[in-house]
């Protein structure tokens, strides 16, 4: 067996396609998606900003998407993939109001992002509706705290 830094260039396309078809059978929460936007770093928001700017040339949806899961850090290939599945998610859940402050910012400007990005157009509108539904649960909570 070899070792990581012995790789070559298709045992790291191998292993990362297989990380991506773990997160795919991950089943996700709400607060697993809020928690997921709370660890995106700013700096991998700035990474995927610039990523999202160089894929822009190409022309095709899914192609854009299928190059960014196999180069973006691997939280933000989890979100996609998580949010790209969360068409049944319940929206009611209890999610802590401190988390769901700090992961606020970070979805908002990962939503932007999304909005530039080329992505499918089911991809972008399942997350604006999670950012949505977002912003709705914060501004409820944040009425009721005293």
């Amino acid at each position: 067996m070899q070792t990581k830094p012995d790789a070559t260039e298709d045992d790291k396309v191998v292993e990362r396609l297989l990380l991506l078809e773990k997160y795919n059978y991950i089943s996700y929460s709400l607060t697993d998606l809020v928690e997921l936007c709370e660890d995106i770093s700013p700096f991998q928001l700035k990474r995927i900003g610039q990523l999202i700017q160089k894929l822009s040339a190409l022309e095709n949806p899914e192609q854009i998407l299928q190059e960014f899961l196999m180069t973006a850090p691997a939280k933000s290939a989890r979100l996609l993939i998580a949010i790209s599945k969360s068409k049944g998610i319940n929206y009611d859940e209890e999610i802590d109001s401190e988390t769901l402050e700090k992961a606020l910012p970070k979805i908002r400007n990962f939503n932007e992002l999304l909005k530039s990005s080329g992505f499918p157009d089911e991809l972008v509108s399942a997350f604006s509706d999670f950012a949505e539904n977002m912003e709705t649960k914060s501004s409820k909570s944040n009425t009721f705290s005293f």
